[in-house]
């Protein structure tokens, strides 16, 4: 008896893994697919193809993604085992988890952009403001040279020495 339960145990962890590897082939590939989406949405336009090839590409990955997602629905609560219990609430609870782990680090990610790109730009305005001080008080002394340097020129005209 301990073997048969042995065995049984063995297939189904070789389940669980095998649901596991394809699993992650499905989420990559869709990972994969909403990339190019977002990828597709954030660069420019491209003039060789149309506006409504554009849109209709969009709508077709975007329909693909969500019938991806039922198939998936449906094979992990109807044709999973029963050993591995209610593995697509697991796994929804889980996602949420990590997209709001992902979703808090991209913030985090672009404040400090914010950060770094405002302190780029403080130690621009900072440099110009040290060069534009640097000039004025270069002209101030140029011009106090040339006052002291004309009152001597006009001092030697006028008295000769």
């Amino acid at each position: 008896m301990y073997k048969e339960y042995k065995a049984a145990g063995a297939e189904v962890v070789d389940v669980m893994q095998d649901i596991s590897k394809h699993l992650g082939k499905f989420f990559t590939a869709q990972e994969t697919l909403v990339k190019v989406v977002k990828e597709e949405e954030t660069k420019p336009k491209k003039k060789e193809s149309s506006l409504n090839q554009q849109a209709l590409d969009r709508v077709l990955a975007q329909r693909r993604m969500a019938q991806m997602e039922v198939e998936l629905r449906e094979t992990l609560i109807y044709q999973s085992p029963p050993e591995l219990g209610a593995v697509y609430t697991d796994f929804l609870e889980m996602r949420k988890v990590i997209q709001q782990e992902q979703a808090q680090e991209e913030e985090e990610q672009k404040q400090r952009e914010r950060l770094k790109s405002w302190q780029r730009r403080q130690m621009i305005s900072d440099l110009q403001d040290k060069a534009l001080y640097l000039v004025v008080v270069a002209i101030v002394i140029l011009y106090l040279y040339l006052m002291f340097w004309l009152i001597v020129m006009d001092r030697r005209v006028r008295w000769g020495f």
